[in-house]
């Protein structure tokens, strides 16, 4: 979708440069792990590309606009939180595949978005009778745990003094912030499976008395997720080959391969050299400036800065409840963002391209000059 008329030139020296991104030792990560996060990401990124395929083509026929629609609803539908990113996604997908009043079709794609998040869920989970995991409970139980360490008074008290105590010496809690589920195992699954009208119940008591902590508690867990300048990058790659019966982190690992040792090489030394593309709030900024730099751009054709947009409002839409502080839980806004990025360069006129180069050489070569006649 980078060739066609509408866009500034039509030379793109810079296009290769997309063969790249699934080397890119932040996309590469989590690549071949199989997470909800990750795929979402790969989801929407194929929506993308098969929209703008169709955007370029003046007849599409009716399989790709299904195969579009079908990864996108896929990507809806496996995380809760997709919507935030979605109602961005949704109406740039749309804009490429119905040439229609682009006002009219973003409206349109928002209120399908938000139809399809609420209703094919519970549509699907009734159809096939699927268990309903209640993944919500993992915040509630959290929020409850947090609230309960604060000194808010719950009536009845929904932990004992024995659990309180153990929250309160949790190394899980300590570090992160959150994960109360991990340190009472037990108590959290009879919470979820048997107890979840109980636990709600103590988690609405405990947001209106006292909901400056309730707010102080996600806030923290939020900058936990999202890290600082001087907080070391957590869970930012997973090459684990489980084998086995059962695939989960007690399995028994495959032998590492010789590809597999180079690519954990390769990220390694890209969190040793520059740890800030392992930090969710690097992306958070790097998309918010990518979007600002498509919106400027030319204004002919798709509107690209959605896309960073949608990973910027994905990110931040775990500020309510954040479940963890791993990295992978913003790799959809990784992801787009550094798409957005590349076709920012992409899009940019290969006489300013060359300009550039041009003028930085110039300006490299004066300055050294001066110095050695100084000397």
């Amino acid at each position: 979708g980078l060739s066609s008329t509408w866009a500034p030139s039509c030379l793109y020296l810079l296009t290769p440069v997309f063969l790249l991104l699934p080397l890119l030792p932040w996309v590469l990560n989590f690549e071949f792990v199989i997470w909800k996060d990750v795929g979402l990401a790969y989801s929407w990124l194929l929506a993308v590309a098969l929209a703008l395929h169709i955007h370029e083509r003046e007849k599409a026929s009716l399989p790709w606009f299904a195969a579009a629609a079908l990864f996108f609803t896929y990507g809806l539908l496996v995380r809760g939180n997709s919507l935030f990113g979605g109602v961005l996604l949704a109406p740039f997908l749309m804009s490429c595949m119905w040439k229609g009043g682009k006002r009219r079709t973003f409206a349109v794609a928002a209120l399908c978005c938000a139809l399809a998040w609420g209703v094919l869920p519970k549509a699907f989970n009734f159809l096939v009778r699927a268990e309903v995991t209640k993944p919500m409970a993992y915040v509630m139980f959290d929020d409850v745990a947090a609230l309960t360490l604060a000194g808010v008074q719950l009536d009845p008290p929904y932990f004992s003094e024995a659990e309180s105590q153990g929250l309160r010496r949790c190394l899980q809690l300590i570090v992160h912030q959150i994960g109360a589920p991990f340190c009472l195992p037990a108590r959290f699954e009879e919470s979820r499976r048997n107890g979840y009208p109980a636990l709600r119940a103590a988690w609405t008591q405990g947001l209106m008395r006292g909901f400056s902590d309730y707010l102080g508690h996600r806030w923290s867990a939020f900058l936990t997720l999202i890290r600082s300048p001087v907080v070391s990058p957590y869970y930012y790659k997973d090459f684990r080959v489980p084998v086995g019966p059962k695939y989960d982190f007690d399995s028994r690992l495959a032998a590492p391969t010789a590809n597999e040792s180079a690519a954990v090489s390769m990220v390694e030394k890209m969190a040793a050299y520059l740890p800030g593309v392992f930090k969710p709030y690097v992306w958070i900024v790097l998309s918010i400036v990518t979007t600002v730099l498509l919106r400027h751009q030319s204004r002919e054709g798709p509107e690209f800065w959605m896309l960073p947009l949608s990973g910027a409002a994905y990110a931040l839409s775990y500020l309510p409840f954040t479940p963890a502080g791993d990295f992978r839980y913003v790799y959809w806004t990784c992801l787009i963002t550094t798409v957005g990025m590349m076709i920012w360069l992409a899009r940019l006129p290969s006489g300013k391209i060359f300009t550039s180069v041009r003028n930085s050489y110039t300006a490299t070569f004066a300055w050294k000059r001066a110095t050695r006649d100084r000397r």
